[in-house]
C-alpha cells in the first residue's frame, strides 16, 4: 500500500521527461523559457535518491523505484519476527501471471485443458492477485 504523495514527484517526473523535447521544441523562441519546477523536482528527487539518470526517462516505474526499495527497507527493518518477515516477503513479491497459469491449467483433466490462448487471457486477470485469491476448480 502507497501513499497517494510519493506517487506524485516520479509521476510528475516521467511526465515532464516524456515531453522534454516537445516542450523545448515549443518554447525554444521564449525568453525565460526554461521549466524551473522541473529542475527543481530533479533536485528534490536528487536529494532524496542520489544522482539523477543522465538519461531521463519518461517511465514513471524508473523514477518510482528508488523510493518504494527505501520504504520497503524501512518496512522489513521494522518486523519483528521471522513469520512477520516471511508473510511481507511473500505478500510483497511479484507473483508470476504465467506461472499461475501454469499451475491452474495443469490442475484441469486432460479432457478440460484449455489452450496457451486462454492461458494469456488469464496471465491478464490473475497476474495481481495473491495465490489465497486464486479461484481454484477442482473436476470430479
Amino acid at each position: 500500500m502507497r501513499r497517494v504523495s510519493s506517487l506524485a514527484l516520479p509521476a510528475y517526473l516521467a511526465s515532464a521527461a516524456s515531453t522534454l523535447s516537445l516542450q523545448n521544441e515549443i518554447l525554444s523562441g521564449c525568453v525565460g523559457s526554461e521549466d524551473t519546477f522541473f529542475q527543481t523536482y530533479l533536485l528534490s528527487w536528487s536529494d532524496s535518491f542520489g544522482d539523477v539518470p543522465d538519461v531521463l526517462r519518461a517511465k514513471q516505474s524508473d523514477w518510482d523505484s528508488p523510493g518504494v526499495a527505501a520504504d520497503r527497507a524501512l518496512v522489513e527493518s521494522n518486523l519483528s519476527t521471522s513469520i512477520q518477515l516471511a508473510s511481507f516477503r511473500a505478500a510483497s513479491s511479484p507473483h508470476s501471471a504465467l506461472a499461475v497459469c501454469t499451475a491452474h491449467k495443469t490442475a484441469w483433466p486432460l479432457s478440460r485443458r484449455r489452450g496457451s490462448e486462454d492461458c494469456s487471457q488469464r496471465e491478464a486477470g490473475y497476474g495481481h492477485l495473491r495465490p489465497s485469491q486464486l479461484p481454484l476448480r477442482v473436476f470430479g
